[in-house]
């Protein structure tokens, strides 16, 4: 009876562990505005949540905004939540630089852990301007 109990117990964490891969679902950060400037990326990540271990997160930022030229971009992770509230770039990782974001860059959510990005051009201007976010995943 013990063996049949383990044996529901492990068959049900499985189906629960294939649900979430397959939940896993791919984001244009920023939706159709894509990574630039003028974006509210706090309200944006608030209304494209929640967020889960496997979501995809897609920065696109080599074609612009319909009828505006493309500014250069990178996505840099931060180091923790007081460098990303002020843009302090140092011990901060650069995820893509100006040439990725055709078709864009790919970050696959792995951890349960606040994570921090943020584009640094400009000397942090971008980042300052508004261009970062922050998501949790669950």
């Amino acid at each position: 009876m013990a063996r049949f109990l383990v044996s529901g117990f492990a068959i049900a964490l499985l189906l629960a562990a294939v649900a979430n891969v397959c939940s896993a679902k791919s984001v244009m950060v920023g939706g159709r505005n894509q990574w630039s400037l003028g974006t509210n990326y706090a309200s944006w990540a608030a209304g494209a949540g929640p967020f889960r271990i496997g979501d995809t997160l897609v920065f696109s930022y080599g074609g612009g905004r319909a009828g505006k030229a493309a500014a250069p971009h990178n996505v840099f992770l931060m180091k923790d939540q007081a460098h990303y509230q002020n843009c302090d770039f140092s011990g901060a990782v650069l995820l893509a630089d100006p040439s990725k974001g055709t078709p864009g860059y790919k970050f696959t959510l792995k951890q349960k852990k606040a994570h921090y990005f943020a584009c640094g051009v400009g000397n942090g201007f971008h980042c300052q301007s508004g261009m970062k976010f922050a998501v949790s995943p669950r």
